[in-house]
């Protein structure tokens, strides 16, 4: 009998998009490329997102079984899914899944203020 081992590569990418509504849409395309795509986090989020960002990270394990596969490879492949959507996006990061972290944007949004009202008291001379 002879037993055969299959490796399995993964791969932890961050895709910095302007909208978290690409995630479904890159999810299913890296499927269609045949990977396996999965949550990173162990709660099963895939955003990283804030209402005072101007944008969402998705962050995804992407998983394939072919010896050849490297980053360049998913980088590539992502790519090529977020051309299909037409997405905006700011990056693309992908790296193998060994000791990999990652902090999330620190872009913010800031809230005009509008400027105070000036105290002005009336001078004798404006009186009529």
């Amino acid at each position: 009998m002879r037993i055969t081992t299959t490796y399995v590569y993964s791969f932890i990418a961050w895709i910095t998009v302007l909208t978290p509504r690409y995630a479904d849409g890159i999810i299913a395309g890296m499927v269609k490329k045949g990977y396996a795509v999965s949550a990173v986090a162990g709660n099963g989020e895939i955003l990283l997102t804030k209402e005072s960002n101007p944008s969402a990270i998705i962050s995804l394990k992407i998983t394939s079984v072919a010896e050849t596969i490297n980053s360049a490879n998913i980088h590539k492949d992502l790519m090529n899914v977020l051309d299909e959507l037409k997405a905006f996006y700011h990056s693309v990061i992908v790296t193998p899944y060994n000791d990999c972290c990652w902090c999330g944007s620190n872009i913010l949004l800031q809230k005009t203020v509008p400027p105070p009202i000036p105290n002005i008291k009336p001078n004798k001379s404006n009186l009529n």
